[in-house]
């Protein structure tokens, strides 16, 4: 840990002393929030008779197989610290595919890397699936296919390696067994994507032209057929094949179309139509099968999330599911290849994770395991939509969360902008939100432009805008909040990851009169650094003057407030240094900061002792600089 010149803290006493009173009814326990989820990444095997998970207990993360007949683990595989687990699925009944994420590329430039591997049930020996070179990452295209021990992956980086190697982004056939892959089906170095069915008779190519389009090509014999392109926009992203395999479904807008719409693009050459399109709201994503890959509804953009579905029974079936566990959120996470067994995510705002085993056979749900047990029959702070106009009078929102039993009066204000930013906070249960609240502060995070989630045009409002019209958009949520009488305006913190983190340092060094302190996790601080290594359209140029002066490392004297920059040295997506930066900065001027590095993790606050440090500091600075509600 490292301190700049001006770290004690003024009311350090007064902090100790409430912390010390607070005791008696104290909350929960850090570990309880900042724990990693104890199960995550869930699915069932197409015969219905077994479950593979991710767990993780204390420090060890593993993968259990669990037959559902016994009741009993068939395996439980410790996993390495170094690689994160992200998902886990099955290729057929006896071999379950993990994802798993790595640090590695080359020495001058690391990068992170998503690996798959396959377990066989009988051995629980991992083997690592190598499409191509295996020092690079890879993609999974099909994982269910009706080539018996076969998958379709592409190399994520070929594209990128030394000539000798290769420098199209090809499609493999991978054996689940030997982790070796034979090239399928080869693009060229504008090949950004594949879409294949399970048989590997259709395959659609999608490549970048030269006028920072999309074209879509059908294999066609032993050449390629042009199936759509668009000139000069994005156009139109291929999801699947449909389930008749006559037709390329794709999500997006033609150039001049205002809504991105769901389409189907017939493979014969007939005109393409819309399937699910809304003239007012974009359609955001897609709702698809796990074995043939059929595209079954669409999520519209808004806060609702609404599905608009085009099969009949899926939509039965959600609208039960969700009815049966009491209006919450029910997300699908696998299912039977019968249809009689299905694995559901239960949750809400303020209610954290339960998976479920669905059988309806049997007609019952019973539950397998819970992501946050020490949060069971805990009060979690309520969460509501707050609407409110920015200066130039767009129309926004953000989620507000209000600590249990509090009302919405006077109360201490933590600003929780989100990283991305092409991201967004939706309705699901959001640990450290729901940490802060339980601490007793209000809690806002505000939808500003440039997230996704709430239509193209909002997403794309927010292009070129960091520190901004984005800024302004966050300043704008926090007046309005005072304005109304839920917070003191003398007590709001703003903190952030990523590149919330750069909003909470921005918030600091351009609106220092509304900020009691700031909180950086991982953040952003030089943008013409960050930049100039990673193309980075959203942002802006890296000679705009706007970078410069949007930097918040090259405004230290404007900082009023006490800063908090926590960083995990292993970070490559925003390196270590971007906070080391602003702490020599902040130094220079003499200006009140903590710098905490956190070793041996990366940017995205998975393993449980990083967000429980993570939370402990914050938890730490808040309570001297912004003493929670006790009303």
């Amino acid at each position: 840990m490292k301190s700049g010149s001006r770290t004690a803290w003024s009311g350090m006493v007064v902090a100790a002393l409430f912390l010390s009173m607070h005791a008696m009814c104290a909350p929960p326990p850090v570990e309880a929030y900042g724990n990693a989820p104890v199960i995550s990444g869930i699915d069932i095997n197409p015969a219905g008779t077994r479950l593979a998970w991710i767990e993780n207990n204390a420090k060890v993360t593993r993968i259990v197989v669990f037959d559902l007949a016994g009741k009993r683990e068939l395996q439980s595989i410790p996993w390495p610290e170094n690689n994160t687990l992200l998902y886990v699925t099955w290729a057929d009944d006896e071999t379950a595919l993990v994802q798993a994420q790595v640090i590695g590329g080359f020495k001058h430039e690391k990068k992170e890397l998503q690996r798959w591997f396959a377990i066989p049930v009988s051995t629980g020996k991992p083997q690592m699936l190598r499409p191509a070179h295996s020092s690079f990452g890879a993609d999974l295209f099909r994982s269910r296919t009706s080539r018996p021990g076969k998958i379709f992956m592409a190399s994520e980086y070929q594209a990128q390696v030394v000539v000798d190697m290769g420098n199209s982004y090809k499609l493999y056939e991978v054996d689940l067994a030997s982790g070796a892959g034979k090239i399928f089906v080869d693009g060229d170095d504008s090949t950004c994507n594949w879409t294949v069915d399970a048989t590997g008779e259709h395959v659609v190519r999608t490549d970048l032209n030269s006028n920072q389009g999309i074209r879509l090509l059908v294999k066609q014999g032993s050449g390629w057929r042009r199936l759509y392109e668009s000139e000069q926009c994005k156009g139109l992203e291929a999801i699947s094949i449909s389930a008749d395999n006559t037709a390329v479904l794709a999500l997006g807008h033609p150039c001049e179309d205002l809504r991105d719409k769901l389409w189907s693009i017939p493979l014969d050459g007939s005109p393409m139509k819309v399937l699910i399109g809304d003239p007012s709201i974009d359609v955001e994503d897609v709702v698809t099968d796990p074995f043939d890959g059929a595209v079954l509804g669409a999520r519209m953009a808004g806060s609702a999330h609404e599905i608009r579905w085009l099969d009949e029974s899926s939509e039965r079936r959600a609208s039960a599911l969700r009815k049966s566990f009491g209006g919450d959120r029910v997300h699908i996470s696998g299912r039977s290849a019968d249809g009689q067994k299905i694995v559901v995510r239960v949750d809400s705002a303020v209610k954290p994770p339960v998976y479920h085993l669905v059988d309806y056979t049997a007609k019952r749900a019973d539950i397998i395991k819970e992501a946050y047990p020490a949060l069971n029959d805990v009060k979690q702070g309520s969460v509501r939509e707050f609407a409110y106009k920015a200066r130039d009078g767009y129309s926004l929102m953000a989620y507000l969360t209000i600590p249990a039993d509090k009302s919405e009066k006077n109360l201490p204000l933590v600003v929780l902008p989100h990283d991305g930013p092409a991201e967004n906070d939706g309705e699901q249960f959001d640990w450290m939100a729901q940490f802060l609240a339980s601490r007793g502060y209000a809690v806002l995070q505000p939808q500003f432009r440039g997230s996704t989630g709430f239509g193209r045009a909002h997403a794309e409002a927010g292009m070129r805008q960091w520190g901004l019209l984005m800024q302004d958009d966050v300043t704008d949520a926090v007046k309005a909040v005072i304005q109304q009488g839920i917070t003191d305006q003398n007590r709001v913190c703003i903190a952030g990851v990523g590149y919330g983190g750069y909003v909470a340092l921005a918030g600091a060094a351009f609106t220092p009169e509304l900020y009691a302190c700031a909180a950086s996790i991982s953040g952003i601080s030089n943008l013409g650094y960050f930049l100039s290594r990673r193309n980075y359209p959203t942002a802006g140029r890296v000679s705009d003057k706007n970078i410069t002066e949007k930097s918040p490392v090259h405004s230290a004297d404007t900082f009023r407030a006490p800063i908090l920059l926590v960083h995990s040295t292993d970070d490559v997506v925003i390196p270590m240094s971007q906070s080391r930066s602003m702490a020599r900065a902040l130094d220079f001027r003499q200006r009140p900061y903590k710098l905490v590095e956190i070793p041996g993790d990366d940017h995205w606050l998975l393993q449980s002792d990083t967000r429980i440090r993570v939370l402990t500091e914050l938890e730490r600075f808040l309570a001297i600089h912004l003493a929670p509600a006790t009303n």
